[in-house]
């Protein structure tokens, strides 16, 4: 269904190679700079401009910060809510 709606689907190895050896994130990092880039824009004195790498590097490095603030249970985890 996530395909049909122009998702991508990657494999696990795939994702193993976006995480650069940190396989306990969420966000993979290329894939969001690449979608920052595409997406974003600002408006300014009537103009369409795209985000700086500069911007969109603080885009990534807030993501980081925000997906650490959300623990993420493995199924190993005996936590209880």
């Amino acid at each position: 269904m996530l395909r049909q709606l122009g998702y991508t689907y990657l494999t696990p190895e795939e994702c193993a190679v976006e995480w650069k050896g940190k396989s306990g994130r969420v966000i993979l990092e290329n894939v969001l700079d690449g979608q920052l880039e595409r997406l974003n824009k600002l408006s300014f004195k009537g103009r369409e401009l795209p985000f700086t790498d500069k911007n969109i590097a603080k885009g990534i490095l807030f993501s980081s910060f925000a997906e650490g603030s959300i623990p993420i249970l493995k199924p190993s985890d005996k936590s209880t809510q």
